[in-house]
């Protein structure tokens, strides 16, 4: 950590308190007074509140000798030198799970509070007003959250204060900076604020505020008035982007003064000493969080532009995904019908239904009318011809009559209008166009029989129905599945239909259709199939595509939850009910490996194909690896079979050596078409945060884009991008499948406007109405300031949205239509409850698969005085059931215990659950929805070390 200027008196007492004092455990007991009772009060609370020590730092805090406590440190009292009293603790660096309770404020002599590098959530209690004592506080590197802790605003002793590496949100308040500070660090939460005009006031030698969120303006001129004590300030990654007053140039005594800013700035310091800047400084972040120096830094919510909250609600503790299955989905169908398996039987008359999806020919039809509709297309000698060829099918064996073919058409417009009156009159043809002798292209007739025809490429074409089925599956996304299905019947993979994809580390019951097999072929794998099973099936006339549904229901536990009390959860889980969240696109969309999807979108935007293929590292190491062997089948053979694009990249190099844009052609269109949709939810992100920050959420406000309430919006809402925090990658398994922009009806584009100031008076629309586009060409800009954020990030990484800037069509945002998506969103048919449970190996949710079995957990309980499901559900329904059958009541610890506080509680053994159940629309992520409830990050990398 970095060297502090500390005041010498001060840091004189703390050399004697930690290093002249032996160690209390090996002096006989400290004689206890009415200071040592009070500190036994507060430490015993203070262990009840912790419900996870994996280091055992507390094993020890029993009985009234609180100076043999680990960790606690006595010292003589400051006003009676007579008596002992608790002056310090430190746990920094233990894991250590829970809350700060209020009962700390009961010492009122400690001077020192370290608590770094542990999981403790909630905030700071406000009874640390009650610490007037207190010098340091070190609260870095733990799940706190919530606003600013302004009870540090009434701690007079006061000099060190860190708070870095947590999820506090909101302003800091100007008066943190009127502190007799030595050293402040607020760094790395997710503060917005503007630095205050008073900063100048304070004397602190080190001031860190990077990784937040800078709201615009000028650095005030004050900061000059810290150059007598300012050694190191660090203001980068803060979205900086403001003017350098002259004044700042006369911080020469600050040894490292790090501000970095989004673009060039006007007017520079008259001094250069701000100019002669040092390498870039990395922050060093606690050990508990540290990656390998070769690794680049996991993504974070802020560089996605993920920032801001609906509410200011304190957040709590809970774990996403400790097991696959707390995390429930079940896909709504466009008729708003919850998908989920209920059986395995086949369909009651297979024979029935198969044939009805031929269509054959009808004897006694009669066809005149077609036929002279005919005539006036193609001519007398074609209609002659296909008056006897349908008497012909309609008076025999259908199969043996020969197709026929019409007169030489060299018009492809008017061939197209011919295959397209085949389709509308007679569904039992097929056509295709054939070349004849002298290179003439004709139009050919054939009977259907239902078992499909080859077109000149020889590609079958999907003619009649299929098997419909519901697809359960756990801890696999939908394309593995399909996958071992698909092998399991000889048939590949676009074989079947899907309306989206479901993410791999959850349980998921979702629509699939499959061309020409037959459900008894279906049914009998499920004996052989693991972790997947296939039921209620049936018969359909069509495949399905992606976009093809209306959402998802979610059912997600949040284990482990820690809090300060329950009154935090229950207000937590009504303010998500009624408030709802800010729809951010979640960090799934932009990947998780080394470089973010948007980045490599943004090259792919500016034409560079080689910089796009560097970006990947995979795609990177299958371009050196063939440079390197000269042999594409040595290379080959060092990339798994998954990895597509690397083997597609290797491929087309091989072929076409050097042409980078044909070999990014390669990969499939689905997965090249994800980076530059990544790009435009980056600047989407950052326009909806820009949005929030500025005219917040209670009002529509002028110029915002809006859905035009004519009926349409429901329609537009239904297609926006046909995404859901069910996610598939290629590599990552976290990048979202989109429908293709064909599939967007050209008239819903534009059904937006722009609010006027007529509309404001009227009051015709609401924030849930406020909408922000995806960039494209099809689309309106608002009409105020919020237009210029998409502008201004697309300017500054070298893009511009209203020119393309070469000629690859696939990859230029000018030549996609663009979309709108809502900028707010609220869960419906949202409910919850809390759970009681002592093992963490026993699955709290009910699944269909449980449904069908019918195998019930006993470990489990419900709190039914705390809960949001307003009587909604039955007593039934909210027993929960177990997945797996083996987990008899002998297995497992009963637990009926019920908790009055989280943070206060006896029973250390049980632990509590939230458990969600809500329905978001299919373009909406699920872990935003999270996010807004804990207030705290959902990145991978956060999730797994409090899940550790």
């Amino acid at each position: 950590m970095t060297s502090l200027n500390l005041h010498l008196p001060l840091f004189g007492f703390f050399f004697f308190l930690f290093f002249s004092l032996p160690n209390p455990s090996f002096q006989q007991p400290i004689p206890l007074n009415p200071r040592l009772d009070k500190a036994y009060i507060a430490l015993q609370a203070f262990k009840h509140a912790i419900v996870s020590d994996p280091k055992n730092f507390t094993g020890d805090w029993c009985g009234p000798h609180v100076c043999n406590y680990t960790g606690v440190y006595c010292a003589p009292a400051p006003d009676d030198q007579h008596i002992y009293t608790v002056a310090g603790i430190d746990l920094n660096h233990g894991n250590i799970s829970g809350c700060l309770p209020d009962d700390l404020g009961l010492l009122t002599d400690l001077a020192l509070l370290h608590i770094n590098s542990n999981l403790f959530s909630g905030t700071l209690p406000e009874s640390f007003s009650s610490l007037k004592l207190l010098f340091e506080l070190d609260a870095s590197n733990n799940l706190l959250s919530g606003p600013f802790p302004s009870v540090v605003l009434k701690l007079p002793s006061l000099k060190f204060l860190d708070i870095r590496f947590n999820s506090f949100h909101g302003d800091v308040p100007k008066e943190a900076f009127d502190l007799k500070l030595d050293a402040f660090f607020v760094n790395d939460n997710n503060f917005q604020f503007s630095l205050p005009e008073n900063i100048g006031n304070s004397p602190v030698s080190v001031l860190v505020v990077a990784n937040n969120q800078l709201i615009n303006g000028c650095l005030p001129r004050s900061l000059a008035n810290m150059s007598q004590t300012l050694n190191e300030i660090i203001i980068q990654n803060s979205n900086l982007s403001s003017c350098i007053p002259p004044e700042l140039g006369n911080l020469r005594s600050c040894a490292r003064c790090i501000m970095r800013w989004s673009w060039p700035l006007n007017p520079r310091p008259a001094s250069s000493a701000l100019l002669l800047r040092p390498k870039p400084y990395q922050l060093p972040k606690p050990s508990r969080c540290s990656q390998a120096p070769s690794m680049a830094k996991p993504l974070e919510e802020p560089d996605v532009g993920i920032l801001c909250y609906v509410s200011s609600l304190p957040g709590f503790r809970g774990v996403l995904k400790q097991r696959y299955s707390d995390f429930i989905v079940n896909e709504v169908d466009l008729d708003g019908k919850v998908v989920h398996l209920t059986s395995f039987d086949l369909p009651a008359d297979i024979s029935e239904e198969k044939d009805e999806g031929k269509n054959p020919p009808c004897s006694d039809k009669d066809y005149s009318g077609e036929i002279e509709s005919f005539r006036s297309l193609s001519g007398e000698a074609d209609t002659e011809l296909l008056r006897v060829f349908l008497e012909e099918i309609t008076g025999s064996e259908a199969n043996d009559v020969p197709p026929i073919v019409l007169s030489p058409d060299s018009d492809k417009s008017h061939r197209a209008e011919v295959h397209n009156f085949f389709k509308r009159n007679f569904k039992f043809l097929v056509t295709d166009t054939v070349v004849e002798e002298a290179d003439t292209k004709c139009v050919r007739v054939r009977f259907c029989s239902g078992d499909g025809v080859k077109n000149k490429r020889g590609k079958k074409r999907k003619q009649g129905g299929g098997s419909g089925f519901h697809l359960y599956k756990e801890n696999k996304d939908t394309q593995e599945a399909l996958g071992v299905i698909g092998k399991m019947l000889g048939v590949q993979q676009r074989s079947f239909g899907f309306a989206g994809t479901k993410d791999k580390r959850s349980i998921s019951t979702q629509r699939v259709t499959i061309f020409k097999q037959h459900a008894k072929k279906l049914a009998a794998l499920n004996s052989r199939l693991i972790g997947i099973k296939v039921g209620d099936f049936g018969y359909v006339r069509e495949g399905l595509v992606l976009g093809q549904l209306s959402g998802n229901r979610f059912t997600i536990t949040l284990r482990g939850v820690v809090a300060e009390s329950q009154d935090i959860v229950k207000a937590a889980a009504d303010g998500l009910r009624r408030n709802g969240f800010i729809n951010y696109y979640g960090l799934q969309r932009f990947g998780s490996g080394s470089v973010p999807t948007h980045m490599i979108g943004a090259a792919l935007l500016k034409g560079e194909w080689n910089h796009a293929i560097k970006q990947r590292p995979f795609l990177r190491d299958a371009r050196e690896c063939y440079k390197e062997n000269g042999d594409i089948d040595v290379a080959l053979r060092q990339f798994p079979r998954h990895l597509v694009a690397e083997r597609a990249v290797l491929q087309c190099l091989k072929k076409c050596p050097g042409n980078y844009l044909q070999a990014l052609k390669g990969i499939p269109r689905t997965l090249r078409m994800m980076y530059v949709h990544s790009y435009q939810s980056y600047l989407w992100n950052h326009a909806a945060s820009k949005r929030v920050q500025k005219h917040g959420i209670a009002q529509v406000v002028l110029g915002d884009l809006v859905y035009c309430k004519d009926g349409t919006s429901k329609k537009l809402a239904d297609i926006d991008n046909s995404n859901s925090d069910d996610c598939f990658d290629f590599y990552n398994d976290d990048i979202q499948t989109e429908m293709p922009e064909a599939a967007i009806p050209d008239q819903l584009v534009h059904l937006v406007k722009v609010v006027d100031s007529e509309d404001l008076l009227a009051g015709r629309f609401a924030f849930d109405d406020v909408v922000l586009p995806l960039p494209g060409s099809r689309v309106l800009y608002p009409g105020n300031d919020i237009a210029d954020v998409y502008h201004e990030i697309a300017k500054k990484d070298g893009i511009s949205l209203t020119e393309s800037a070469h000629g690859a069509k696939e990859f230029s945002i000018t030549d996609m239509k663009g979309d709108y998506r809502r900028v707010f969103q609220r869960p419906v048919d949202f409910v919850w409850e809390l759970l009681t449970y002592t093992d963490d190996n026993i699955p709290l949710a009910e699944t269909d698969l449980d449904v069908i079995s019918k195998v019930r957990p006993d470990a489990v309980t419900v709190d039914e005085t705390i809960n949001g499901n307003s009587g909604h559900k039955s007593k039934d329904e909210n027993e929960e059931m177990s997945m797996d059958g083996s987990n008899t009541a002998e297995d497992v610890n009963k637990c009926s215990t019920q908790i009055d506080s989280l943070c206060k509680s006896d029973t250390l053994s049980a632990k509590m659950a939230l458990q969600l159940e809500f329905t978001l629309p299919a373009s909406c992520y699920a872990t935003m929805a999270i996010r807004e409830l804990l207030k705290t990050s959902t990145s991978v990398a956060y999730q797994k070390t409090i899940n550790n």
